[in-house]
């Protein structure tokens, strides 16, 4: 999977429900994706929380851009925060996790964003090995199912799981070819599966949202 910038809940099933997980850093950069933004949702209304980036595009990698300086953008990103979420009953808890998560010092986007799925993970307790695909798979010039293939077996693995978005993309013969079951995570949808793991944090309280990391099936 990409890096993803607070992603919604069931990204953090599918973390959940794996021994490892593959970060794609070395992927091209998708513009208006969800690498640096997220949405969450206030009075109804969807609103857009960003990550402002250096010079991105799609000929460059993930791993390759950087964040723009933070003085720039924290300060006001910080604020939307708090406007929005300040009397959320989980407010001084959840702030805390997300300022450290904002305050990083790494301005790399990936490892940026490394931290962030890190830190949300051992907030969750979840004990998943997070893995670089750039360390993994030097493989760079495979692409789609063939990249993924070649992660699986480079780590061992014999199964593979993916989000539902990933069907039109993979092929279960293909894996199976290989020795490799492919299966796909369905789940309930909702509000919550429209927006940032941020929402969730900071109106639900932490059993809640672990037994949610469960509520789903493989495919």
């Amino acid at each position: 999977m990409q890096p993803y910038f607070l992603p919604y809940i069931g990204y953090w099933q599918l973390i959940n429900a794996v021994d490892k997980f593959v970060i794609l850093d070395d992927v091209q950069y998708i513009t208006k994706g969800w690498v640096n933004r997220n949405k969450i949702i206030v009075n109804g209304k969807e609103n857009w929380i960003t990550i402002p980036l250096k010079n991105a595009n799609r000929n460059r990698m993930i791993n390759e851009i950087e964040i723009c300086e933070k003085s720039l953008w924290l300060p006001k990103f910080e604020r939307s925060i708090k406007y929005n979420f300040k009397n959320s009953f989980f407010f001084e808890e959840i702030y805390e996790l997300i300022d450290f998560i904002l305050n990083h010092e790494e301005n790399n986007l990936s490892k940026f964003l490394l931290n962030s799925i890190s830190s949300i993970c051992n907030y969750l307790g979840i004990k998943t090995d997070i893995l670089v695909s750039s360390s993994c798979s030097p493989k760079r010039e495979l692409q789609g199912e063939s990249r993924i293939i070649e992660i699986c077996k480079n780590i061992g693995a014999n199964s593979y799981i993916n989000l539902p978005g990933g069907k039109h993309l993979y092929n279960y013969s293909s894996f199976s070819e290989e020795g490799i079951d492919l299966h796909f995570l369905e789940q309930k949808k909702n509000e919550e599966y429209l927006c940032s793991i941020a929402q969730i944090l900071f109106r639900k309280n932490k059993q809640d949202i672990k037994s949610e990391l469960y509520k789903f099936k493989l495919n």
